[in-house]
């Protein structure tokens, strides 16, 4: 690693320290930026990258009117609310504030009982051996049913070394050219 050294008087000295205390002040938007795009590509990855590389998502069980859709996106609710939170010197803090997101990004096993009302079951009309069949309407009592959903770990953001690298290559390439002022 090449080291430069800066003396006070020198030509550039001037430029050179306006130009640091600019990169000092927006250095925590730069990460913020830096974090949220990270994040965000997870969601085109369906994977989180860490220092063991690509860690893929598992696939959804039933596909159903989802086919070909990327895993963890219905309406992109989550994938767009990932934002900064906050910035103050020395921390930077990029989250969402969607309720679910959590239980995603950790994995969830959900216990519940839901209770259903009582309703009626439209009346419809079905095909049965090439033959109109019509199912009258039906009246469902009300009753209750106890629901396990185990959701899978789908890591899209979190302490990552592989980011941490890159803020890292972008801090120096940031410096090197103050320096070369």
């Amino acid at each position: 690693m090449k080291v430069t050294t800066i003396k006070k008087g020198g030509p550039h000295w001037a430029k050179q320290l306006v130009a640091y205390n600019q990169f000092k002040r927006n250095f925590p938007n730069m990460v913020g930026a830096l974090a949220v795009s990270f994040y965000k590509e997870s969601f085109r990855r369906a994977g989180f990258i860490d220092d063991a590389g690509l860690e893929k998502w598992e696939a959804r069980k039933k596909e159903g009117k989802r086919k070909g859709r990327a895993i963890l996106v219905d309406s992109g609710r989550t994938r767009r609310s990932i934002r900064v939170l906050r910035t103050i010197p020395g921390l930077v803090a990029v989250g969402t504030d969607v309720p679910y997101a959590q239980a995603h990004n950790e994995g969830a096993k959900i216990t519940s009982t839901a209770s259903i009302g009582q309703h009626t079951r439209k009346a419809y009309t079905r095909k049965v051996k090439k033959k109109k069949q019509t199912v009258s309407a039906a009246t469902v009592k009300a009753h209750s049913r106890k629901m396990n959903t185990t959701i899978p770990q789908r890591r899209f953001i979190g302490s990552s070394a592989f980011l941490n690298r890159r803020i890292t290559m972008q801090l120096n390439y940031k410096i090197t050219n103050i320096l070369k002022l």
